[in-house]
């Protein structure tokens, strides 16, 4: 009997170990089910999130994994619902289990992220970028390119407001690209605004309107007026800040009808500083009233007290800009004090720097017009060598053209000339013919004065025998005819051949002329003349440049200008170190701008000469120990002036 008891009761102990195993184990299920519906639901509903959170008893949460997640989903969700939690007691054993992991996970990611995020809450800021980086390498290392992005942007918050505009601009970049690639409409506005505000602390106006005007213009499509609201205004300051006055004013206007509790202390010193830009100094001191009502903290005390120094100096009421820091030297606030005297000072150098780089763009402006002119010359010497080339190309084809004329020209004379010997030859023999007829004319002549002295003295004898001497008479006559009709030939052909020879002997003497004339202009034309004058013209420009920047005047001007620029730098120089004339030439010269070859042309020298002189004077100047050290290594290390950094 007893031993029947015995193993009822060893089988209902049993049973009620196996039923408590069995709702353990279905409760853990459910756990588990519950942390991973939370999980899903705390981004965008962390208040349902949180009922869910609160069905589950802390103290029957078993093992590591599932403390550490259920402390992370509930420190995760009160903070996504805006709780203020003072301590990290609920994320621990999430760091522990999470942290500590080597692989990459969903929730790995979130504990850095909510740490981070708690932390930069705290105002730790430097650990808090710490884990946003470790945030940051786990969710790209699971491919989520949301939390990547809220990693960077919440990185890039904290640069601002630590006054790294660099790093910042550099996280909201990469924020902005991960958002793009969620393409999540919820967070695009803000990726644009965050990205223009960005740009705005990097001085990079235009960049920052632009990204403003497209989250403006996202926020009006979702009709979230409070956030168009909001990005109007950021818009507005960029608008001012880029000089852009006119955009601004019809902004501030739309918000001001809509949504006038949405301006801040900051607004009201914008809007102020647009009016100064606009001479309307009544509105500024309206809207400097209005900021003065709200002022929030030291900055935005220190912009009320910059903008109405603008507003008295802008007046020229130096009296009430006097009372006004009279009024700072009595609160005996030493930070406002020292802060406000470093803006204005600031200011005051950021003036000086713009007039500075005024002066060193004229100065720019003057080199660039000199290396202008240089480079004008040059290609001015270029084209006179090229069109002197081009007139010698075509000197010497005429040259060519005109050799081969003359060649032609000189084979005609040759053929001429021939022709004219055969034609002396030809004359010679007429005039030899013309010898012969005319001896055989004499003797005809002989003959026939012969005859008629014969007939003459012979009538009787003729008379008687007439018919022997009719018959030689008509002989005789017949003969005596011919021989005239010869003669007459002969003198028509005489006079012919004098002609030709009078034409011929003119054609020579007119063909010879031409050919010397030809030949006189050739040999006339002188081919350096425009060589000559171009080079001339150079060198008396170049003299006159010369003459110009190395006059005593000009130098005393640079010094004179250099010193003002400078810090009195030269003169301080010369109150410690002997220079000679020439030192202190080249020393004037670099502080001016001017590069060792310059110097080396004003001056007549050998350009590494100067080189030479130049680098051991700055070596000689830098090395002696001076309570002057610090300023001429600022403005001598690179030979010409660099402004002081900020």
């Amino acid at each position: 009997m007893t031993r029947h008891i015995v193993s009822i009761y060893t089988f209902l102990i049993c049973v009620c170990a196996l039923l408590s195993a069995a709702a353990i184990s279905c409760d853990n299920s459910k756990r588990m089910e519950t942390l991973a519906r939370v999980q899903k639901t705390f981004d965008k509903n962390p208040e349902l999130a949180l009922e869910m959170l609160d069905l589950i008893d802390p103290a029957h949460l078993k093992g590591k994994e599932e403390t550490a997640k259920y402390g992370l989903l509930k420190f995760a969700s009160l903070l996504k619902a805006g709780a203020d939690v003072e301590s990290d007691s609920l994320l621990l054993p999430a760091i522990d289990y999470y942290g500590s992991s080597s692989s990459p996970s969903h929730e790995k990611m979130l504990t850095h992220f909510f740490y981070a995020y708690h932390l930069q809450q705290k105002e730790e800021k430097l650990q808090a970028i710490h884990e946003y980086d470790k945030a940051i390498n786990a969710a790209q290392s699971i491919g989520n390119q949301l939390y990547s992005a809220l990693s960077y942007s919440n990185k890039g918050v904290i640069y601002a407001d630590e006054y790294l505009q660099e790093e910042e601009l550099a996280c909201m970049k990469q924020a902005f690209s991960d958002f793009i690639i969620v393409n999540d409409s919820s967070h695009i506005p803000g990726a644009y605004q965050s990205l223009g505000q960005a740009y705005f602390h990097n001085g990079m106006f235009r960049e920052s309107a632009d990204n403003h005007a497209i989250a403006a213009k996202l926020a009006l499509q979702a009709s979230d007026s409070v956030a168009y609201a909001d990005i109007l205004l950021n818009l507005a300051a960029t608008e001012v800040c880029h000089g852009n006055t006119d955009k601004a004013l019809p902004l501030y206007k739309e918000v001001s009808e809509s949504f006038p509790e949405m301006f801040k202390s900051e607004d009201y010193g914008f809007i102020s500083e647009a009016f100064l830009n606009t001479g309307d100094y009544e509105n500024a001191e309206k809207s400097l009233q209005l900021m003065g009502n709200v002022l929030a903290d030291l900055i935005d005390s220190i912009h009320w007290y910059t903008m109405r120094w603008h507003l008295y100096r802008n007046k020229k009421d130096y009296e009430a800009g006097a009372l006004m820091f009279d009024s700072v030297c009595a609160t005996s606030n030493q930070a406002l004090l020292n802060t406000l005297k470093f803006n204005l000072l600031h200011e005051e150098t950021n003036y000086m720097s713009q007039e500075l780089h005024t002066v060193k763009k004229i100065a720019a402006q003057r080199k660039t017009i000199i290396y202008l002119v240089l480079i004008s010359l040059t290609l001015l010497i270029l084209l006179i060598i090229i069109l002197y080339s081009s007139a010698q190309a075509k000197n010497k084809h005429k040259i060519a053209a005109q050799k081969e004329e003359l060649n032609s020209i000189s084979s005609n004379l040759k053929k001429a000339i021939q022709s004219m010997k055969e034609k002396e030859e030809m004359l010679t023999s007429l005039q030899t013919s013309k010898e012969v007829l005319l001896n055989q004319l004499s003797r005809l002549n002989a003959e026939l004065d012969f005859l008629k002295c014969s007939l003459s003295n012979k009538d009787n004898l003729l008379a008687m025998r007439t018919e022997l001497h009719d018959r030689d008479k008509m002989q005789w006559e017949n003969k005596l005819k011919c021989l005239n009709r010869e003669k007459e030939d002969f003198i028509v052909k005489l006079e012919h051949a004098e002609s030709n020879i009078d034409k011929l002997s003119k054609s020579l003497l007119i063909s010879f002329r031409d050919y010397y004339k030809m030949a006189s202009d050739i040999l006339g034309t002188n081919q350096y003349t425009y060589k000559k004058g171009l080079k001339e013209l150079f060198i008396v420009q170049r003299s006159e440049l010369i003459k110009e920047y190395s006059s005593p005047k000009t130098i005393a001007k640079l010094d004179k200008d250099v010193n003002a620029l400078m810090e009195d730098v030269i003169a301080k120089i010369q109150s410690e170190f002997t220079l000679d004339a020439r030192d202190f030439k080249i020393l004037v010269y670099s502080l001016s701008g001017f590069n060792y070859k310059a110097i080396a042309t004003l001056m007549d020298m050998n350009p590494q000469t100067v080189s030479s002189i130049k680098s051991r004077l700055i070596k000689r100047i830098l090395s002696n120990e001076s309570i002057h050290t610090a300023l001429f290594r600022r403005y001598l290390s690179a030979g010409t002036h660099t402004p002081p950094q900020k």
